[in-house]
């Protein structure tokens, strides 16, 4: 939130100052953004993109040139002979408002070839790592961002997942960018001394990641830089954590941003694009007419503490120990992260889980009505059954002679009659063998008569 509120006054500034810029029919003014490094390289490319969107926006005219020194692969005092005459041929006739360099080599050139090159033009540098700059170079012409970064931040974090550690591997180049980590961990080494810190060699890059191969897996990596090796071969970010992946047994942490995500752990780290930000600003405000001697040179750029949670999970950091502040990066999403991410699935699924839900309840309540209906059609028809069963009881007036029997409306039937009429049994007529005797006396014999 802080960084969005801080871009659009930025932005709000810019537009104001578009006027102290352009009047009339002046031209736009002029910025040489001259990059230590070359194109493709992470985080030039991410300063010079910030600065890029700062200025294209409306109204926040600026012609903008850009220059890559390429002095990754490239340099020496004679090399930078070789672009001087090449800048002096491209620009003798350009006058710049404003320069913007990138990282130690680039403000390195412009503190020998600005004033021949450039005559008095302001300059704002970025990604600086010589903590000594602002005492050194002359502030009626230069101001800029430090890349002030967190060694000690870093170290602080490593110990903080890992207790018990004893001894921590540094990892280092000697170009300029690898020089001056060099020094600032140098200098910070008494206040960890109970921390052994073994630096590695400036030797072939075989030889060096040999070395980490055989650096026990509870022994954490610290990597500076390393971006050529004792030979001369040069090596990408992506090259290098590829080594590093392949060699290094324990974790993996870094001071520097680019080599995230590419197996390494984390650490406290700076911004490329809030150094872009921040140089921007400060053109504006050198194009409004103010001077860079009262403009001060800026150090503290909040370096955040990132984490890569499968790296952490991957080489067994007890993950309940990472600062509650810090940024974790590559973790799977919590199911409330899940929700907010896909907030128009959830919903769609929230609905239809209603509507099917409200459709079963409405099902569920018209069989259940229709079993309650089914159920008091049973109870009645038992009712009725129960009303049209006849049965006897109680005293049956009886003829003694004749045995009729009298009902109860004084009437006298046969038996057989008022058994039918008052139960279900059905009569059929047959003789006893006493009667049939009486009856039929003939077709007895007199042993059967007996």
């Amino acid at each position: 939130m802080k960084s969005r509120v801080f871009f659009f006054f930025f932005i709000s500034v810019l537009l104001m100052q578009q006027r102290g810029w352009s009047n009339g029919d002046s031209p736009s003014p002029k910025i040489l953004i001259l990059n230590s490094y070359h194109q493709g390289f992470p985080w030039t490319d991410s300063i010079v993109k910030k600065i890029q969107e700062s200025f294209n926006q409306e109204n926040a005219q600026v012609d903008i040139y850009i220059e890559y020194m390429d002095t990754k692969r490239y340099l020496s005092p004679e090399y930078f002979k070789q672009l001087f005459n090449t800048y002096r041929y491209k620009y003798s006739s350009i006058a710049f408002n404003c320069i913007i360099s990138t990282d130690d080599d680039a403000l390195n050139f412009l503190i020998h070839y600005r004033s021949s090159l450039f005559g008095d033009t302001p300059v704002v540098f970025t990604g600086i790592n010589r903590l000594n700059v602002p005492e050194t170079i002359d502030r009626n012409f230069f101001t800029g961002v430090m890349e002030e970064e967190s060694p000690a931040g870093t170290i602080k974090l490593i110990i903080q997942l890992h207790p018990d550690i004893k001894k921590i591997y540094v990892l280092t180049d000697y170009t300029t960018t690898g020089r001056a980590r060099y020094d600032s961990i140098k200098e910070i080494i008494p206040q960890f001394s109970k921390i052994e810190f073994c630096f590695s060699p400036d030797l072939p890059a075989d030889e060096v990641f040999n070395e980490i191969s055989r650096i026990d897996k509870s022994i954490p990596v610290l990597v500076l830089a390393f971006f050529r090796d004792s030979t001369g071969k040069n090596f990408s970010y992506k090259e290098a954590g590829r080594l590093l992946d392949k060699y290094a047994k324990g974790p993996v942490y870094t001071v520097a941003v680019n080599y995230l995500r590419l197996g390494v752990i984390g650490g406290v780290l700076n911004s490329p694009e809030k150094q872009g930000t921040e140089a921007a600003l400060l053109v504006s405000r050198i194009l409004n007419g103010e001077s860079t001697a009262n403009i001060p040179v800026i150090r503290d750029v909040n370096n955040s503490t990132v984490v890569d949670y499968h790296e952490a999970l991957e080489k067994e950091v007890n993950i309940s120990l990472i600062p509650d502040d810090a940024e974790i990066i590559n973790k799977p999403p919590d199911f409330f992260d899940f929700i907010i991410r896909n907030k128009t699935y959830v919903m769609t699924l929230v609905l239809i889980f209603l509507s099917v839900t409200v459709l079963i309840l409405a099902i569920s309540i018209m069989v259940v009505m229709r079993i309650n209906g089914q159920r008091k059609r049973i109870v009645s028809d038992l009712a009725n059954a129960l009303l049209e069963v006849k049965t006897l009881s109680g005293l049956l007036p009886i003829c003694s002679s004749c045995k009729k029997i009298r009902d109860d409306s004084g009437y006298w039937s046969q038996i057989e009659q008022y058994l039918e009429a008052h139960s279900d049994a059905e009569f059929t007529h047959s003789l006893c063998p006493d009667c049939a005797k009486k009856l039929y006396p003939d077709i007895f014999t007199d042993e059967e008569k007996k």
